[in-house]
């Protein structure tokens, strides 16, 4: 295994051991043809998860590209995630749900950490639905 390989095995232990279980989704847009209306489609993707939740700051928040625009997530109810890359199936992308708590989340952001290639971690913010 590679340097990075147990780097990313490590911090799947770390998280499996001081995090808990979520459940992430990608749905596929569907579109309706008359009206053009575009809908939440059927899950394509879903995955099971072990994550650190941790509350939001403004720094965390701004990290990611779409930023805190006119206030917009002001006083929204928001976390961020740290994914292990090596528990889920998919990396994390805007527009994802993450099911917790018995309430949907909805993600507007991705941090891979990716050095040389090998995912460790990803830094998810998200917003409750």
């Amino acid at each position: 295994m590679t340097f990075y390989g147990n780097m990313a095995t490590t911090a799947t232990r770390l998280i499996t051991k001081y995090g808990r279980q979520v459940t992430i989704k990608r749905y596929t847009p569907s579109v309706a043809g008359a009206t053009g209306v575009v809908t939440k489609g059927a899950a394509t993707l879903t995955s099971t998860a072990w994550v650190v939740v941790l509350p939001s700051t403004k720094g965390t928040i701004e990290a990611f590209d779409n930023r805190l625009e006119n206030g917009s997530l002001a006083g929204k109810d928001l976390r961020f995630l740290k994914v292990a890359a090596e528990s889920v199936s998919f990396e994390p992308r805007p527009h994802d749900e993450v099911t917790m708590d018995s309430a949907t989340w909805l993600v507007f952001g991705c941090t891979p950490i990716n050095p040389a290639g090998t995912a460790l971690v990803y830094g998810v913010g998200m917003v409750k639905l």
